[in-house]
């Protein structure tokens, strides 16, 4: 029964990583079963490190951001269920309940303009247009259990703010952050890191990176989403 209750177990996690991933159809959902091994205790109980960067500005590159949009398309839906995977393109709770659409555009709005307040003086002036398809964080649940992937999805065209030469034409980018549950949750809370603002530093690197250079996020994020998921 102990072998069976831990299988479960593993097999919620995994599914909670690949959240992003998953289809349109009933979520998966079951309580979470078993003993924590030792090492995953362990693993919960360690320091909280900062995100590179919390507090440094952000170096960008060839291209300097003067203006922006920030786009959520009205079809994109919302759920307030408290279920380990809700189905859904928007899911959020890092802020008091409300308009979810708009709690999360104004943290992408604020991470662009600080991305356009430290943009180079000498770059080719550029207007962003980024289009949301997916902000899918934990809820409740598995925040204060098994943790899991806070999945963000959008899309990014560039033009030359002079001429409006499209420089970049609705690029996809994905840039997850891996996020807390447990006690590790309840320890970064503690330390003044908790959920959104993680996320917050975490939009603050992705969208400077996206604006800067032609090759964005995909580029530029690689190595740090590579360092973070060791975090």
């Amino acid at each position: 029964m102990r072998i069976a209750r831990f299988v479960l177990g593993i097999g919620l996690v995994a599914a909670l990583a690949a959240c992003g991933e998953m289809p349109g159809k009933a979520p998966f959902e079951a309580m979470p079963g078993g003993e924590v091994s030792r090492a995953a205790a362990s693993a919960l109980d360690r320091p909280v490190t900062p995100l590179p960067g919390m507090q440094a500005p952000v170096r960008q590159g060839s291209m300097k951001l003067v203006a922006y949009e920030f786009r959520v398309p009205e079809a994109l839906s919302v759920s307030e269920a408290n279920l380990y995977l809700p189905i859904a393109d928007i899911v959020w709770r890092g802020d008091a309940y409300g308009n979810r659409k708009q709690q999360v555009a104004a943290m992408f709005r604020s991470s662009l303009e600080k991305a356009r307040a430290n943009a180079p003086a000498n770059g080719r002036p550029v207007k962003a247009i980024i289009t949301l398809h997916k902000f899918h964080s934990l809820t409740e649940k598995a925040r204060y259990t098994t943790g899991g992937i806070h999945t963000v999805v959008f899309d990014t065209t560039i033009v030359d703010a002079e001429t409006g030469a499209v420089l970049v034409d609705g690029r996809k980018t994905r840039a997850d952050l891996k996020g807390y549950g447990g006690r590790r949750a309840m320890l970064a809370e503690r330390q003044g890191l908790g959920m959104k603002v993680r996320l917050m530093a975490h939009l603050d690197r992705v969208m400077a990176a996206e604006v800067s250079t032609a090759g964005g996020w995909r580029d530029k994020g690689r190595k740090l989403t590579r360092a973070l998921n060791q975090i």
